[in-house]
């Protein structure tokens, strides 16, 4: 026997139509005597209460969302906010996986851009086979003095081409993070659905060090 909380006041059930993204696209009503055609001839309605069905007059756009129905406003609009709320998760999850590759703090980022301008320089325009003049070089002059000191010595050319070779590294990281980024905002953007805006999230792999 059916239910009595779908059966209205008249004698008849409800039933609605369900679009992939949950917004209602048809509503009926339906004698009682007719359930059985409709339950074989319509299967992919979704029978409804009395009381759901009263409350969908009242919603501008009435959606179908774990077995109830909310107001959700039109549904353009939610899905563009939808769009715009998971392309900010991607910026966000797209900066943590920067930072994966940046020593915090920036007066420590600053000193890696001037030694490596100072890398740079040497590798371009020095060409003695000693060690390179500390007052023209005072960063990398640093670390060799370090090294020296800790017993652990390297040339000036040496530690220069270090630096370039992680200056590089950092380069093409910071570049497939930026790719993967773009790419998974231009799926998200491309969304017809919810639920590809959630596998475009689902499918996005950030560059780690050490992959």
């Amino acid at each position: 026997m059916m239910d009595p909380a779908y059966i209205a006041p008249g004698g008849c059930f409800h039933t609605i139509r369900v679009r992939p993204d949950g917004t209602i696209r048809n509503r009926s009503q339906h004698p009682l005597d007719t359930l059985e055609a409709v339950s074989l001839g319509a299967p992919e309605r979704i029978m409804v209460t009395a009381e759901q069905y009263e409350r969908m007059k009242g919603m501008a756009q009435p959606r179908w969302v774990d077995g109830d129905v909310v107001d959700a406003g039109p549904a353009d609009d939610a899905l563009d906010r939808l769009k715009q709320r998971v392309k900010r998760t991607v910026d966000i999850q797209a900066e943590e996986a920067r930072q994966a590759w940046v020593t915090p703090g920036s007066g420590q980022a600053f000193e890696y851009d001037l030694v490596a301008a100072e890398a740079q320089r040497l590798l371009a325009s020095y060409r003695g086979e000693g060690d390179a003049p500390f007052d023209d070089f005072p960063l990398l002059a640093a670390e060799y003095t370090a090294r020296a000191t800790a017993g652990s010595p390297r040339s000036f050319r040496d530690l220069a081409e270090a630096v370039m070779a992680r200056r590089r590294d950092f380069i093409v990281a910071i570049a497939d993070i930026r790719q993967t980024r773009l790419e998974a905002k231009l799926r998200i953007d491309a969304a017809t659905d919810a639920r590809q805006i959630e596998d475009a999230l689902a499918g996005v792999e950030w560059l780690r060090p050490g992959m």
